[in-house]
């Protein structure tokens, strides 16, 4: 009587688990459709219309940058155009902050600014260009935005500058590289993230520069916490070992390997509770286990 009772409760537990575990799957399906279809800031969602004029605004954006690399000016300077108009009738309460939409517009006047010079300065122009390309990016996604790619390009230029002051030579020189560099990112940045992060790094990289001739130890010291900042800009922050995979973007694989553990476990107790109740004797002696 006991074994079969044993049976019983661990197949009410299995059932148990593999309804939990088909919930578990089912809401991670649900959730990663309901994410593909709202704006990817973290939460939030947004309606469908604002939501394919962002996608809209940010093909064009696309082009337009293409177009620029090409030479295509003329091109480019109808679709800068096109952007502007579109962004003056859209709505971006709850896409990003008052900073974040001025930096937006202050990108794209720029471009079209350039654009409209009598002589145009073709530097500055891919420059201007690609402020515009990754302020659009940002604006829809806002954990993998294409601005993520500098990370090595401004980790590369800090690490100069780290040389350049145990050198004590072309420290400036090294800090309007890198100030340059993070100009490209800079609108995207304010959209993407608070102004105080923004202010932080502005700020570190203008000391280079203002206080070249500082001692050693002090600057040194300043390359240290411009490097936090990176990696606190680009999320580079270390993760816990205990957490090879993310466990927010894999909820099917922890409820996979959580429901195996537990699994494996019932099935242990119950075979150590079979094994116990086979060395029970009767009542009344004998020695035989039952059968």
């Amino acid at each position: 009587m006991f074994v079969r009772l044993a049976k019983r409760l661990s197949a009410a537990w299995l059932l148990m688990l593999m309804a939990a575990l088909l919930a578990a799957c089912s809401g991670g399906d649900h959730q990663a459709g309901k994410q593909a279809a709202a704006f990817d800031d973290g939460g939030a969602t947004i309606d469908q219309a604002r939501l394919k004029q962002l996608q809209a605004l940010d093909d064009i954006a696309d082009r337009m940058y293409k177009e620029v690399l090409d030479g295509n000016i003329l091109e480019a300077r109808e679709l800068v155009k096109s952007i502007g108009d579109q962004v003056v009738a859209m709505e971006f309460a709850g896409i990003t902050t008052v900073e974040g939409l001025e930096a937006l517009t202050q990108a794209i006047t720029n471009a079209r600014s350039l654009m409209d010079a009598v002589q145009t300065e073709p530097d500055r122009l891919k420059t201007a260009a690609a402020q515009v390309r990754l302020s659009t990016d940002a604006l829809l996604h806002k954990h993998q935005p294409l601005w993520f790619e500098y990370y090595q390009t401004l980790k590369s230029d800090t690490e100069q500058l780290r040389e350049a002051v145990k050198s004590g030579k072309n420290i400036i020189l090294s800090a309007q590289q890198l100030q340059s560099h993070y100009a490209v990112i800079r609108p995207a940045v304010l959209i993407s993230r608070s102004p105080e992060v923004n202010v932080r790094i502005e700020s570190l990289i203008a000391y280079f520069i203002q206080q070249a001739g500082s001692q050693g130890e002090a600057l040194l010291s300043n390359v240290d916490e411009l490097m936090r900042a990176w990696n606190e800009l680009f999320m580079k922050q270390d993760v816990s070992a205990y957490l090879p995979m993310d466990a927010e973007k894999q909820p099917i694989y922890w409820s996979l390997v959580i429901g195996s553990i537990i699994v494996t476990v019932l099935c242990f107790v119950a075979w150590r509770k079979y094994e116990s109740e086979q060395q029970i004797t009767p009542a009344g002696g004998g020695g035989k286990r039952l059968g």
